[in-house]
């Protein structure tokens, strides 16, 4: 199951109610995954961890906008079995295989979702609360070295050109596959407001 939090407003504590429901559901046993998708306002690491130093390592991670841009710069290689080519021959004719077959193909090429997602226990829980780590996809790499390379690939990033040009239907079905794969529950903190990053996250 994955579940999105959207706010049209800021401020009005979708980070902090996704963070306790995450928190609660781990305790529960469950396996989960927290996506930080609000790119252009990260933070929801805040919420679990109060350590300098653990948060620094969460920054340091790769996340989202990275595993896009290695998504993109994958693209141009895919086998041929991601398009079928039409009888002509003509490259203008080329046409796409079914959704499940592109994303099997993804499956082969990409790196596996595991390989990103942080494992993170939330600092300061009740003695003997138990319960597992919350596995946390980051929204991308934003530790000191980076912070301003981040900001330049979050603000230049095109979702329009990502669907269009890149088959950004099949990255987002493959990475959907991933999350019910390998999660019992995956949530998502969105951008707040009319944005293209709130829609793509939320559908």
């Amino acid at each position: 199951m994955i579940i999105t939090f959207y706010s049209f407003k800021g401020g009005v504590g979708r980070s902090m109610a996704l963070a306790n429901i995450a928190n609660w559901l781990r305790l529960q046993n469950l396996r989960v995954a927290v996506i930080d998708w609000d790119l252009e306002a990260p933070g929801l690491e805040c919420f679990f961890l109060r350590s300098p130093d653990r948060r620094a390592e969460v920054h340091a991670a790769p996340g989202l906008i990275d595993l896009l841009a290695s998504y993109k710069e994958r693209f141009a290689k895919l086998p041929p079995e991601f398009y079928a080519s039409a009888q002509s021959g003509d490259r203008a004719s080329l046409s796409q295989p079914d959704l499940s077959i592109r994303v099997e193909v993804l499956s082969r090429v990409l790196p596996a979702l595991d390989t990103l997602m942080l494992p993170i226990t939330p600092e300061r829980q009740l003695a003997g609360s138990g319960g597992s780590a919350i596995y946390f996809l980051t929204p991308g790499v934003r530790d000191h070295e980076h912070k301003y390379a981040y900001a330049r690939d979050v603000q230049s990033f095109d979702w329009g050109e990502l669907y269009s040009k890149y088959d950004g239907e099949a990255f987002f079905a493959w990475l959907r596959s991933e999350l019910e794969g390998g999660f019992d529950i995956t949530l998502i903190d969105s951008r707040t407001g009319i944005t293209e990053v709130g829609g793509v996250c939320t559908r």
